[in-house]
C-alpha cells in the first residue's frame, strides 16, 4: 500500500539552510554559494547540518532530612554547536569570508539562519528551526587529501548558536 506524503514523518534528506540578511550590511551570509545556485540549484543546498541541543540548567536540592533530592531549574539555556558540510566548489569562499569577518570583529559576525524541513517534493516547508546568532567558530577548509579517493571535498563551518526556535510549517 503507498504510503501518503503528507501523514509521513519528516524525512531527514529533505532540507535547505536559508540565511536571515543583515540589513544594509550584507544581503546574504553566503553570497558566492547563492550566485553559483543560479545556475545549478543544488549548490544552494548543504550536505549535513547538525542542529543544536538545547540544555536547561540544573540543580539539585537536599530538603532537610528527606531521602530524595529534588531537581529545580536555574532559568538559564544552553546550546550546543551547529556544524555546516558543504561541497568545495572553485568559489567556495563563503566559510572562509565569514569566519575570517568574525576574527577580526569587522562588518556582522552574528548571522541568523532558519533551517527548512519540506516533504519529499521539496516545496511546502513542513517545519522551519531558526538558529539566531550564530558567530563561527572552526572552519576547514576541505576534507583531507587521499590519493585513493573519489570522494567530493567538503568545506566544514562550526558555529555555535545563542538561541533556537521550531516553528510549524504548513501542515497540507
Amino acid at each position: 500500500m503507498a504510503r501518503s506524503v503528507d501523514s509521513d514523518p519528516l524525512q531527514n534528506f529533505n532540507f535547505y539552510l536559508l540565511d536571515v540578511p543583515v540589513l544594509a550590511l550584507i544581503p546574504l551570509a553566503f553570497p558566492f554559494k547563492t550566485a553559483q545556485a543560479a545556475t545549478d540549484t543544488k549548490l544552494l543546498s548543504f550536505k549535513r547540518i547538525s542542529l543544536p541541543t538545547a540544555t536547561l540548567a540544573t540543580k539539585e536540592i537536599q530538603e532537610g532530612n528527606w531521602p530524595f533530592k529534588h531537581v529545580v531549574t536555574t532559568g538559564f539555556v544552553s546550546t550546543s554547536e551547529v556544524t555546516i558540510e558543504s561541497a568545495v566548489t572553485p568559489l567556495s569562499l563563503d566559510f572562509y569570508i565569514w569566519f575570517h569577518q568574525a576574527v577580526y570583529g569587522v562588518i556582522a559576525p552574528r548571522r541568523n539562519f532558519t533551517v527548512v524541513q519540506t516533504r519529499q517534493d521539496k516545496l511546502i516547508p513542513r517545519r522551519v528551526v531558526v538558529l539566531e546568532g550564530c558567530l563561527p567558530i572552526s572552519w576547514k577548509p576541505s576534507s583531507d587529501f587521499d590519493a585513493t579517493s573519489s570522494d567530493v571535498s567538503i568545506e566544514t563551518l562550526t558555529m555555535s548558536c545563542h538561541r533556537v526556535e521550531v516553528l510549524p510549517g504548513i501542515p497540507l
